[in-house]
């Protein structure tokens, strides 16, 4: 990836000017501007074990026939095996709404019980369903990509060509691979040369959010191969 110690590209994005204090709910507004007419969540492809006994699997009691039992579980379908991969099946996280009773919004990724392991994000599945989308977005056009927390992935993991604060020029196969090398999980910015869309990665956060005019919000939800969710610049993300 080709890079440039000139940040000026990134003034736009205001990064930094709405921080979050301790306590309150990360939102959209701490990540973009309000410059865009529409804010949609891209949400990862997940799986399920089909059959799995939710019921059967409980992480919050201690006692030791309560671990045997969720130990016997897990082996019993692979979870926690270095030898067997468990079976995850595509769902969706409306259908994991629908079977636990929780409402469809950007919250439901934090509601769910992932430690249970009955079902998991499908990380394959959402880099390419993300090349994809990105694909389609800029059109063969530059794209530039800015990493906030670079230290981590520069100097910590050494998977950057710089440890500095820099703004990378990348191809989708190129963002779509660092993405995947930071687990999905780096406070990142992508956009075209004429700022027409932005999407951005945050730390720790439930989902990606991109910015965009109302009809590419349209077209998202049209091509992207897996769930969107409308957001306000207030929502949390």
């Amino acid at each position: 990836m080709n890079y440039s110690a000139d940040l000026s590209a990134i003034n736009w994005l205001k990064i930094g000017e709405q921080p979050v204090t301790k306590g309150q709910i990360f939102r959209v507004a701490n990540a973009l501007p309000n410059v865009f007419e529409a804010y949609t969540a891209l949400l990862p492809a997940v799986g399920h074990i089909e059959g799995f006994p939710f019921d059967q699997v409980n992480l919050k009691n201690g006692s030791i026939a309560q671990l045997n039992e969720n130990a016997a579980i897990w082996s019993k379908y692979g979870i926690h095996d270095a030898h067997r991969t468990p079976s995850y099946d595509p769902t969706s996280f409306r259908e994991l709404a629908n079977q636990f009773n929780l409402p469809y919004d950007v919250t439901l990724l934090n509601k769910l019980g992932w430690g249970k392991r009955g079902f998991a994000v499908d990380w394959i599945r959402t880099a390419n369903s993300f090349r994809s989308l990105a694909n389609v977005l800029a059109a063969a056009s530059p794209l530039s990509l800015y990493i906030e927390d670079y230290w981590r992935w520069g100097e910590g993991l050494n998977i950057l060509p710089s440890a500095d604060d820099v703004l990378y020029d990348v191809t989708t196969d190129e963002f779509v691979e660092f993405m995947t090398q930071s687990f999905f999980d780096a406070s990142l910015y992508l956009f075209p040369e004429d700022k027409s869309w932005c999407l951005v990665n945050v730390e720790d956060c439930s989902v990606t959010v991109i910015g965009t005019d109302k009809a590419t919000a349209v077209r998202i939800s049209e091509t992207y191969p897996l769930e969107t969710m409308p957001l306000l610049h207030g929502s949390p993300m």
